[in-house]
């Protein structure tokens, strides 16, 4: 069987992996459509904001590049009925890789003179 592989109508994207070692556990127990954090790059480094954690990582090329797939479920899209379709949503050919363990973001408090 032969997939036929087309791009969306914005084209392919290119998207970034992220590799984490640990576990995220968000405070009412679902991810759903929430900002998991802040990433910022300083020249290679990478840093990630995750509430009051930072961590910091690194790009690295993936060795062999990733497709992210759409299969199609929608008839129109079929001409003939045993084709199958798949629209590629995008290209994963780097990923972040926070090896290097959290550590607390402190932010110092401004200090007010007490009356």
């Amino acid at each position: 069987m032969q997939i036929q592989l087309i791009p969306n109508e914005n084209g392919v994207k290119e998207w970034m992996a992220i590799e984490l070692h640990g576990t995220i556990t968000p405070q009412n127990g679902e991810f759903d459509e929430k900002t998991l954090g802040t990433i910022c790059w300083c020249g290679k480094s990478v840093f990630m904001i995750i509430g009051n954690q930072t961590l910091e990582g690194k790009i690295t090329k993936i060795d062999r590049p990733l497709l992210v797939l759409h299969k199609s479920q929608n008839p129109e899209d079929v001409m003939i009925p045993d084709e199958k379709i798949a629209r590629v949503e995008a290209i994963v050919r780097q990923k972040l890789i926070f090896k290097i363990r959290p550590r607390p973001l402190v932010i110092s408090a401004t200090s007010v003179p007490v009356q």
